[in-house]
């Protein structure tokens, strides 16, 4: 079927009809940015909180430099594999045609936001199992989130398999001088 044949497509899934119903808010996954265009109660509620939503961007923008800065700096020197920042963080819905100016910045915004605080889980992670690979105490009717990267660490309370897991890390970290004079210092 031609492109141009738009007579044989159901009128529900005509492009230029799809547009007009995102426009005018009515295709599912647009209810929030559609809701702009109902009553002036609702824009009177958007227009208050939109200072509250876009003023989160400074802490945020702050925070990635100082994210980036501890990320780049001590995963270099401590040897732990970076992590891919563009996995996470991804900015494109702005480019839209049928979106308003108003929701390409929130558009942008929410893929910065959404895109960086996995990005800093992320980090902080592969930065607590470098440093502390032990289990949260749980209980049955605990409702703690256990995150997934906890699958592979230490038992709560499991001091011995902790001495081992000190004991491997010790054994296989390079060796210096200075490091064996350490050593020998503190055992005498």
């Amino acid at each position: 079927m031609p492109i141009s044949d738009t007579a044989s497509i159901p009128r529900s899934l005509n492009h230029a009809n799809v547009h007009k119903r995102v426009k005018c808010g009515t295709v599912v996954g647009m209810r929030y940015h559609s809701d702009f265009y109902k009553g002036s109660l609702m824009r009177a509620r958007q227009l208050l909180s939109a200072p509250l939503t876009l003023g989160l961007f400074v802490p945020l923008v702050i925070f990635d430099v100082c994210l980036e800065l501890y990320h780049h700096t001590s995963f270099r020197l401590l040897g732990i594999p970076l992590v891919p920042r563009w996995d996470y963080i991804r900015i494109d819905r702005h480019k839209l045609s049928y979106l308003t100016p108003p929701q390409k910045v929130f558009c942008a915004y929410c893929g910065y936001a959404n895109g960086l605080l996995p990005y800093a889980v992320k980090i902080a992670s592969e930065s607590e199992r470098y440093w502390c690979g032990i289990m949260h105490k749980t209980q049955k009717q605990d409702s703690f989130v256990v995150p997934d990267h906890h699958k592979n660490f230490l038992a709560h309370g499991d001091s011995e398999a902790y001495q081992r897991m000190i004991e491997e890390a010790r054994a296989s970290a390079p060796q210096t001088q200075e490091t064996n004079d350490q050593r020998t210092r503190l055992q005498e």
